[in-house]
């Protein structure tokens, strides 16, 4: 979750400047992992699994530009810096960097092109810093040092692009309609599916549709659907077999995942 107060300003009548200090907060637990509490896999046995909630406080910045280049085209860009947090104090045997897992830094840049007086079509890409974050970026296998040291396993992700598309469409001025695609790179291989039992992020197709209705007295409401499609990584030489200092007998663990979201909200101005 993140709750950031934001600063924005006009320089001139065609570029805005905003800024905004992130404020962020996660919450984890994990259960079922006691084949991993002991001293041969982790630096800190006792702090593994089923412990509860870790939560975890940090803050970061973003910043951001919008510029007005005629009255059919606006370009923008922004840039979220790491955001710093606190260590999952639980988990200090699980996660990398005896607990770390602050949240990657992202730049992102894209253009609205007004193609009619009540049609704008939307282009980003953003480009996303997982590999900046050794929890989230240290591969799982083959194993460097045991769960919780800052060189231990982690989900093996690396950075990605991600490319966004959308379309929205004033009906009238108070009804607006809305729908949107992504795709984003695969942020691992089937080398790492393992350790990505915990996190499996394999979807890279988003397909989004919404709309705004204008109520009385400036208030308006906002309703949005999205649904990731389905999509499988199988694993390749994941599990890996006769290693020390006992055998995880072999094989493959393969991720499948699909995710449907709907969400509401309120606004109101004057």
């Amino acid at each position: 979750m993140f709750i950031a107060p934001t600063l924005a300003f006009k320089a001139n009548a065609h570029n805005a400047f905003g800024v905004s200090l992130n404020l962020g907060y996660q919450r984890f637990s994990a259960t079922g992992l006691q084949n991993f509490a002991n001293a041969n896999f982790s630096t800190a046995p006792a702090n593994v699994t089923d412990l509860g909630a870790s939560n975890s406080f940090g803050a970061g910045v973003r910043v951001g530009w919008l510029g007005t280049v005629n009255k059919f085209l606006s370009l923008g860009a922004t840039y979220q810096s790491r955001t710093y947090m606190q260590k999952f104090d639980k988990y200090k045997g699980l996660f990398a960097e005896q607990g770390g897992f602050d949240i990657p830094a992202n730049v992102a840049g894209g253009t609205a092109l007004k193609v009619h007086p009540k049609v704008t079509v939307l282009f980003d890409l953003e480009r996303i810093f997982y590999g900046q974050v050794k929890s989230i970026a240290n591969p799982d296998f083959p194993i460097q040092a045991p769960l919780g040291a800052s060189n231990g396993p982690g989900f093996g992700w690396h950075d990605i692009n991600a490319e966004k598309v959308g379309l929205d469409v004033k009906l009238s001025p108070r009804l607006t309609l809305r729908t949107g695609y992504n795709h984003s790179g695969l942020p691992f291989d089937g080398s790492q599916t393992l350790f990505n039992l915990l996190a499996p992020a394999v979807v890279q197709e988003h397909f989004s549709v919404g709309a705004t209705v204008g109520l009385q007295n400036g208030k308006e409401i906002t309703i949005a659907y999205q649904h990731a499609f389905g999509q499988t990584v199988n694993g390749s030489g994941s599990i890996p077999g006769g290693f020390p200092p006992q055998g995880f007998g072999g094989g493959n663990a393969n991720l499948r995942m699909y995710q449907n979201s709907l969400g509401v909200g309120f606004g109101w101005g004057k």
